[in-house]
Formats: C-alpha cells, structure tokens, sequence
C-alpha cells in the first residue's frame, strides 16, 4: 500500500494530507494545516509580499519533511489562485521547489 502525501499552497493557508491508499481510496495517516496569507496584499499590489512568500515556503519545507518522516514514497504538491494571479508567481515556484524538492502543479 503506497503511502502518499500532498501539500496544498493556497491563498491563506499551506495544508498537508498524508495517506495510504489502496484500491482508489484514501485513508489519512496525518493532516495538518498552517495559516500563511500567502495572498495577503495581493489583489491591492499584484505581488505575493516577501513576508509571505518566506513563511510559505518555511510552511512547505516542514511539510514535505514531515510527509518523508511519516513514510510517504510520493510528494505532489499543488499551489492555487495566488501562485496563478502574483506578477512574481516565478519566484513562489522556486521558493516552493528549492522548500520541498518537487515543482508545484499551479491548479
């Protein structure tokens, strides 16, 4: 049973699923979610702020640490709205790719 983890960057929080899954189903291991406002200022100024982007990318690094510790075999991870809309998208991509060593899928 392969054990699989995801960690999702949106807009306000960073938030990580670890599971198994069998047969097309899941059954969680470990979640766990942390409130970074990614997006805070974005629709004023256009840009993820630095603060943002480094408390992101701090969030992502334990997640993808934490999902290694707890056996996962997989790492995907996905980042929404704010990684499509900021005018520096390009460096939460390589901040979120040197944090957790896989590019993000921009949903």
């Amino acid at each position: 049973m392969p054990r699989r983890a995801v960690i999702d960057v949106g807009t306000n929080s960073v938030k990580l699923l670890v599971a198994d899954v069998t047969d097309g189903e899941v059954h969680p291991v470990w979640e766990g979610s942390q409130q970074t406002r990614l997006g805070r200022g974005l629709y004023e100024t256009g840009l993820l702020s630095r603060e943002s982007l480094v408390a992101t990318a701090e969030a992502v690094r334990r997640y993808a640490t934490d999902a290694h510790q707890l056996g996962a075999a997989h790492l995907r991870l996905i980042a929404t709205s704010a990684a499509r809309e900021a005018s520096n998208a390009p460096e939460l991509v390589h901040l979120l790719t040197d944090a957790s060593g896989v590019p993000p899928e921009i949903i």
